[in-house]
């Protein structure tokens, strides 16, 4: 048995993944809703450092509403 047959009859990366994530619905719903979840999370703190590496030493509305605050006290 050569090295094609041989892959061909345990198949590849993708079609393991296909067969345990997709084999039945509830499994895949819940890996597309959990992998939805954490890919937004990924985005927004990757932005959020990215936002915070391109403003330092900003002033933001905030800090402005701080500082007109304690000048008015």
């Amino acid at each position: 048995m050569d090295f094609a047959t041989r892959r061909r009859s345990q198949g590849g990366l993708f079609e393991g993944l296909y067969r345990v994530i997709m084999r039945r619905n509830s499994v895949y719903v819940t890996f597309v809703i959990v992998g939805a979840f954490l890919g937004e999370r990924a985005v927004d703190y990757g932005v959020h450092r990215l936002w915070e590496y391109n403003n330092v030493g900003a002033l933001s509305r905030k800090d402005l509403g701080m500082i007109v605050i304690s000048l008015r006290t």
